[in-house]
């Protein structure tokens, strides 16, 4: 992954400047300098969801039926599908959103939920999909580059950790 990653297109460092990729106990760390938050900062337009999703799912409390009210503050058309997974117990997905194709996955431990975010390609190939979990229009959707929309939630840092997500 961090070979991918130091090989990001030239249409993504000409817009974000130089990106610079590491990976440390399985994890990634990417950095974007201040002139590529700058520009997302300008052209991208936040409406809260991500740092909503993030405060919530560091808190003690949160749960699917905490969840389920954030996702459908943000949509009209919220999908939620339980996983047979040993990974993931359940997946949300909001088919309104046009800015955030995205398929949430989560899994309870204990007193915290984690979560990973998938685009609709990666959801749609991974192992733990079955032909029963497959949402209307999965394959019309654009991939979106994951690295610009997450900086939505973190544009006034000059660093982006990514190391909740999973590619």
């Amino acid at each position: 992954m961090l070979d991918v990653l130091h090989a990001l297109p030239e249409t993504v460092t000409q817009t974000l400047g130089n990106v610079r990729c590491s990976s440390k106990q399985g994890r990634f760390c990417i950095e974007i300098p201040e002139e590529g938050v700058a520009y997302v900062h300008a052209n991208m337009h936040d409406d809260g969801f991500l740092e909503e999703l993030v405060a919530l799912v560091q808190t003690h409390d949160c749960s699917r039926e905490k969840l389920l009210t954030l996702f459908g503050k943000y949509s009209q058309a919220v999908e939620i599908q339980d996983m047979q997974d040993a990974d993931f117990d359940y997946a949300i997905h909001c088919k309104d959103r046009e800015n955030d194709p995205y398929y949430y996955c989560f899994h309870e431990e204990g007193c915290h939920i984690i979560y990973h975010r998938f685009t609709p390609e990666d959801y749609a190939e991974s192992d733990f999909v079955n032909d029963q979990l497959r949402f209307d229009d999965l394959n019309s959707m654009q991939h979106n580059a994951i690295l610009i929309t997450a900086l939505v939630s973190s544009q006034k840092q000059g660093q982006l950790n990514f190391s909740h997500y999973s590619y």
